[in-house]
């Protein structure tokens, strides 16, 4: 990591990124509407699938997080508006050397650590720790496609330290798994590793700019929500506003197009009075022509 820094500015974000256990960041509480940016370059670009949120344990997690990344200085959105359910939040894989994270809370908060999967590290250590029985034969799956949300009992500490012993394997079996099934967690028939926006169902995988990245996972307008829960993609529009509720945002739906939206009657009724005041000029000038 080259450098750290915050939103509110001059908090010690450093604190979040030394593997320190007894260091730790209060992130600032303004109300029920709270929320801190924090930003940390790399020398060189990494490339990342997943974080980790390593908290105090009488805090809570963040309620929503926007994870960004700098793409020749554009800002990409990689997530918008997660909800955080768990310590790892994970994310279509991304390389970038600038990541921006903005976490959304609605209570005080204090968090140890965060750790960045780093994919292209060759220094990664893992840990696994469970209640093995003698004489019992264990298989350990690992490298999934997924990360789920798992919660890590009392006995194992974030940092590799264990309540019970420590066995290190060196040069194991490895087997390929089987039932092995490449998850679509979007559930629109096309696998993550194919899918160019597996978090949000785009079963036509359109890429209008050809990047490799669904339309349904884009932010257009660049306003923080991505297209597919955009009421208005291509006009920026934070609050998605929409009066008529018909689904289309103010900003990009006319006025006009929102009062017969709202009122739908209003052409019936518009032709109705018109068909008859032009009845009505055909019967005066019908009775005129009469009386000559």
């Amino acid at each position: 990591i080259e450098n750290v820094y915050s939103t509110p500015a001059d908090l010690p974000v450093k604190n979040l990124f030394d593997d320190n256990p007894n260091t730790f960041l209060n992130l600032p509480f303004f109300g029920e509407a709270s929320a801190t940016e924090i930003t940390v370059s790399f020398k060189n670009p990494i490339t990342s699938d997943s974080i980790a949120i390593i908290k105090d344990d009488f805090s809570q997690f963040p309620d929503f997080v926007d994870i960004y990344a700098y793409d020749k200085g554009i800002k990409r959105v990689v997530l918008s508006k997660f909800k955080v359910k768990g310590e790892i939040i994970t994310y279509p894989e991304t390389t970038s050397s600038k990541w921006e994270y903005k976490f959304y809370y609605s209570q005080p908060l204090r968090i140890n650590d965060i750790k960045i999967h780093v994919k292209n590290n060759l220094s990664d250590e893992y840990y696994i720790a469970f209640i093995a029985n003698p004489n019992e034969v264990y298989k350990i799956y690992f490298n999934p496609d997924v990360y789920l949300d798992n919660e890590i009992f009392s006995g194992l500490n974030y940092y590799g330290q264990f309540s019970g012993s420590e066995v290190e394997i060196r040069n194991p079996i490895l087997l390929k798994n089987s039932k092995f099934i490449p998850s679509d967690s979007d559930g629109d028939g096309v696998i993550n590793v194919k899918d160019n926006c597996p978090y949000i169902s785009n079963k036509d995988q359109k890429d209008l700019n050809n990047n490799k990245i669904g339309d349904a996972c884009e932010d257009f307008d660049a306003d923080g929500i991505l297209n597919a829960k955009d009421n208005c993609p291509d006009v920026p529009n934070y609050l998605q506003k929409d009066i008529d509720q018909d689904g289309i945002g103010d900003a990009c739906d006319s006025s006009d197009d929102r009062i017969t939206e709202k009122y739908p009657y209003l052409p019936w009724l518009v032709l109705i009075l018109s068909t008859t005041v032009i009845f009505w000029f055909i019967f005066l000038i019908s009775k005129k022509n009469k009386s000559l």
